[in-house]
């Protein structure tokens, strides 16, 4: 997204902000997640009017962007890799999320044994190299997923079902 928001910046003029959600990348890790907070913290975040800005969401950001344009009005709205209905699939991420945290329980110090571990459920050598992106060596030095699993596990047991953002009646 760095490389895009150059090319908006410089090319087009447009001011360009790039921002994780909660508990995602950079930002920080929260006790909650929700749509509804995700669009609270683009509001926040964003340093002009939301009636100004252009949007583009990626994956869950852009059920997040969805949310947005539902509930404010904004200058356009992009959704990028995302459909708007149901994750047939939260099965799927909940085992990817509790293997993740049977890894952490094991406290390697080698990503090659993360691997192998991750390997024995997941024989999908891409998906399990993807996810290995977010481990951290702890104070320990021991490998550990930098992400709040317990939360994730919750969001997507009580929101990934919604068929996509609706506006409240």
């Amino acid at each position: 997204w760095s490389q895009l928001a150059t090319i908006l910046n410089t090319r087009l003029s447009l001011p360009t902000i790039c921002l994780d959600l909660r508990n995602h990348g950079l930002s920080p890790r929260l006790p909650s997640m929700s749509w509804d907070e995700a669009v609270c913290d683009i509001i926040d975040t964003v340093p002009v009017p939301i009636e100004q800005a252009n949007v583009i969401g990626h994956s869950m950001g852009g059920k997040v962007a969805m949310e947005l344009a539902m509930n404010q009005k904004c200058r356009t709205v992009t959704v990028v890799d995302i459909a708007p209905k149901p994750y047939p699939n939260v099965d799927k991420m909940l085992a990817l999320c509790m293997i993740m945290k049977a890894a952490n329980q094991h406290l390697f110090t080698e990503f090659k044994l993360v691997q192998e571990f991750m390997m024995r459920d997941i024989e999908n050598l891409p998906i399990v190299q993807f996810l290995m992106t977010n481990l951290k060596r702890n104070t320990n030095r021991q490998l550990q997923f930098d992400l709040p699993l317990d939360l994730f596990m919750r969001f997507l047991q009580s929101e990934s079902g919604r068929p996509f953002p609706c506006h409240p009646n």
